[in-house]
């Protein structure tokens, strides 16, 4: 049995842990190297389940440790908001001894952070049944808000995904996955050498990372929250059309090849290189159009959403809307045209 198994069946042996959680089940398998073990629980204290994201030691990266001490400082520090999944307790440890018998293994100590959990996040809903456009578009004008008060903090997500957009049983969303946010003032945290000359975070979610993160890109506070604009256009296309817009775009393995190109080239020379790039890019992979993808009730103002989602997720950041004002007000006809229609 390799160590992170083994950190799993000892956790999930534990009736109670800090007093507080009990009956702790892993809610999915980590993929290899994952550096976070998730896991459900009944919080004795609210009554409610929650989740706790256990640090995985076996990863040995001081990248991803200062990374999840990020992720607790910022939910600490945004504790109460209710765009943001909150955090029960700071500073959680877990004592475990791993040794068998005859074994003398230094205990473990494990650290996590208790968290509130939802009732499912925006890929769950994408695939539901019972998604239909208006309450698709209001969803999305929450995670729009939620966004705008992120970047109000002076705080980028960078890892925005449907995945990280939780949805509660009263039916607001909140944000999860702190570990690649950013807080101006703060140091940029990188994974050594070869990710801070290739990439401003680790290697791009290639599903909805802005482009210019894999050209060296995006190393300016400035620049962190138009990468997050994108990701918001990628979403709003995926929860309109239920696909995902990054498949009518470039490839990985593409865009990683763009990535180690720009790596050899001097930094002063990267900027106009990758606009000369990015004009390529734009013409060989358009954005696809929301019209031609929808049928039924979703064509009712589909012009409008790929007005919104285009401007976005334009692959070009120096064009890129980062308007949140525009957004919400077109936003806001849609949803009225569609109440007017019912």
């Amino acid at each position: 049995m390799d160590f992170t198994a083994t950190l799993v069946r000892n956790i999930e042996q534990k009736a109670m842990i800090s007093d507080r959680y009990v009956n702790p089940k892993l809610l999915m398998e980590p993929p290899q190297g994952c550096p976070s073990l998730l896991f459900k629980a009944k919080d004795v204290v609210t009554g409610k389940s929650v989740v706790m994201k256990f640090l995985n030691p076996g990863v040995e990266d001081p990248y991803w440790r200062a990374a999840f001490e990020r992720e607790e400082q910022l939910l600490s520090e945004l504790k109460g908001k209710s765009y943001v999944v909150e955090l029960l307790e700071k500073n959680c440890t877990l004592q475990l001894d791993l040794a068998s018998s005859g074994d003398t293994e230094t205990p473990v100590s494990l650290r996590f952070l208790p968290l509130e959990r939802g009732v499912k996040d925006l890929s769950e809903y994408i695939k539901s049944l019972d998604r239909e456009p208006l309450h698709t578009l209001q969803l999305f004008r929450e995670l729009c808000r939620a966004v705008e008060e992120l970047h109000k903090q002076g705080i980028s997500h960078r890892d925005l995904k449907p995945s990280n957009c939780v949805l509660f049983q009263d039916g607001s969303l909140k944000l999860i996955d702190f570990a690649l946010s950013y807080r101006e003032g703060n140091s940029v945290l990188s994974q050594g050498e070869r990710y801070t000359r290739w990439y401003s975070i680790f290697i791009p979610n290639h599903l909805y990372g802005a482009p210019e993160l894999y050209c060296g890109f995006a190393f300016t506070p400035a620049q962190f929250p138009v990468a997050d604009f994108f990701q918001l256009g990628a979403i709003l296309f995926e929860m309109w059309t239920g696909l995902q817009l990054m498949k009518f775009l470039y490839q990985r393995d593409f865009m990683l090849d763009i990535g180690h190109l720009f790596c050899y080239i001097q930094d002063e020379r990267r900027r106009d290189n990758y606009r000369n790039a990015i004009q390529v890019i734009k013409k060989k992979y358009p954005l696809p159009n929301v019209i031609e993808l929808t049928t039924g009730p979703w064509r009712q103002v589909a012009e409008t959403i790929n007005e919104v989602y285009q401007a976005m997720a334009e692959l070009d950041y120096d064009k890129r809307c980062t308007d949140f004002d525009w957004v919400q007000n077109q936003l806001g006809k849609a949803i009225d045209q569609l109440m007017v229609e019912q």
